[in-house]
């Protein structure tokens, strides 16, 4: 048998999942259908184009299945897929482009639930049940990862590279024991992008433009998403007359990467230079820009000249962008990394320099940066001394730590989104532990196992701190990480109220 740390690996790119049902007699006829993961039909997208490629891959002692998979657009002059939005109806595209169906996952296979059964035995029929074509109909990549330590982690860390390099997303890990749970992710999966990994991502200084209240704050009056900004190139000056403040073309939001005590401070900041937002006197300095969607429109802008510079860390840049005009760019998964209050607007980032940096990288902010390999090699080979100065809260590459929580939280659904964001560990009595982190997945909050860069929150479930809170804390200070302590009873209330409870 396997070992109970086992996993696979299996590339990443965000795209649409769908769902293929077969069903039929003998004789080669079937009936083909195309659901997303909403269960949307969606075969009147995709019948036509693949009803051909179903007969040819799906083999004849096959009466019915139900794969689970992603669709995709592949250019087959350069046989990379394009980039997510892409995978719309082939009328759409020129002769070059072509829809590919990748599978990973088997649900049902003649008639026979396959839900039960692990993900190994499920990987294992649908390499039986299906042959490939290449651009046409694929198999996931996969890899397998064993124990943690440093020969998994430099193969993990290899791969990532190749991935990146082909211009995917990142690299998702799956438990070999693991049962298919749609929807769950605490249990049996984890993904593993480049920016989760100090070292392989770029940065970029935008400065604060707006604040949106964001889900569930509007009455408590708490700013907690900043419209980010670059700096207007030269000839924005032309077409925009009298303002009164330095030009600034809005750029992305963000919501993430900065601790409740970081937040409370930049609105102490930022508030009193703040402006309430209307539509119908648009602040010059935004050149123009209109918000093209409700959730777009700021509660308040703020003075440039007054604003705070944040330092992000994001996946790419993406473009076009209709959200963000005239800059046409704007960042995908975002995250504050840094607050700058050493910069003022003058040191936020040029449109000119987002552009270079595109063109350059094909997007991808992580190009110029060391490769994935390099940095698992440099890890494993440093001294006792170098690696102890590492330690602080990084994130550990390898076996997904996700694997070690409670097993109820897999089975836990969401039942508002009070937490959304948050990242917590649980410390504390350990028989205590299970009943909060079923109550943060229940607020839409995520449980690690482990102190990482990406924690929000350690909560301790305790009425005093123990050592292990205390030493977390004293890790945290000496490596530089952030993130807020909070007592179980902090919880509580942010379920009573479903919202985030703010201290004063």
């Amino acid at each position: 048998g396997r070992g109970a740390g086992d996993a696979e690996a299996r590339w990443r790119q965000r795209s649409a999942n769908y769902e293929l049902g077969k069903s039929g007699s003998g004789g080669g006829g079937f009936r083909a259908e195309w659901w997303s993961r909403s269960r949307k039909d969606a075969s009147h997208l995709y019948g036509e184009s693949m009803e051909d490629v179903l007969c040819e891959c799906v083999r004849e002692d096959v009466t019915s299945l139900l794969l689970d998979g992603e669709m995709m657009v592949v250019d087959l002059e350069t046989g990379r897929y394009l980039p997510f939005g892409e995978n719309r109806s082939l009328k759409d595209f020129g002769t070059s482009m072509r829809h590919c169906f990748v599978a990973f996952d088997l649900l049902l296979y003649n008639g026979r639930s396959m839900t039960g059964a692990t993900l190994a035995e499920r990987s294992e029929l649908l390499r039986k049940a299906v042959r490939t074509k290449q651009h046409a109909l694929t198999l996931i990549e996969r890899f397998e990862v064993g124990e943690r330590g440093a020969g998994a982690t430099t193969a993990v860390m290899r791969q990532l590279d190749v991935m990146m390099s082909r211009g995917l997303e990142g690299v998702v890990f799956k438990s070999l024991s693991s049962k298919y749970d749609p929807g769950s992710r605490d249990k049996s999966w984890i993904k593993l992008k480049p920016d989760f990994v100090d070292g392989m991502g770029d940065t970029l200084d935008l400065l604060i433009l707006g604040g949106y209240y964001g889900e569930g704050r509007r009455r408590s009056g708490a700013v907690s998403t900043f419209l980010m900004g670059v700096r207007a190139p030269p000839e924005a000056a032309k077409r925009v007359g009298g303002a009164a403040h330095p030009l600034f073309y809005p750029f992305c939001k963000v919501g993430t990467g900065y601790s409740l005590p970081q937040l409370r401070e930049l609105r102490e900041r930022l508030m009193p230079v703040s402006h309430e937002w209307k539509n119908s006197r648009r602040p010059a300095h935004l050149c123009h820009w209109e918000p093209s969607k409700r959730d777009d429109i700021p509660d308040y802008w703020f003075e440039p000249e007054a604003s705070v510079v944040l330092e992000l860390t994001a996946f790419e840049i993406i473009t076009p962008s209709e959200s963000f005009l005239p800059a046409n760019y704007t960042l995908r998964f975002p995250r504050v990394k840094r607050v700058r209050y050493d910069k003022g607007w003058e040191g936020a980032e040029t449109f000119e320099r987002v552009v270079e940096l595109f063109k350059e990288c094909d997007g991808r902010l992580s190009a110029n940066k060391r490769r994935a390999e390099e940095i698992a090699a440099s890890r494993a080979s440093a001294g006792p001394a170098a690696k102890k100065r590492a330690a602080g809260v990084a994130p550990t590459v390898g076996v997904p730590w996700h694997l070690k929580l409670s097993a109820d939280l897999a089975n836990t659904a969401v039942e508002c989104y009070a937490l959304d964001g948050v990242v917590a560990v649980v410390k504390g009595t350990l028989s205590r532990r299970p009943g909060v982190e079923t109550q943060i997945k229940r607020l839409g909050g995520k449980v690690h196992k482990n102190m990482t860069s990406l924690t929000t929150h350690l909560v301790d479930v305790d009425e005093a701190p123990g050592a292990e809170v205390l030493a977390e804390v004293e890790r945290a200070r000496r490596g530089g990480g952030s993130f807020e302590v909070v007592t179980a009873a902090w919880v509580d209330e942010c379920s009573r109220v479903c919202a985030p409870v703010y201290a004063p």
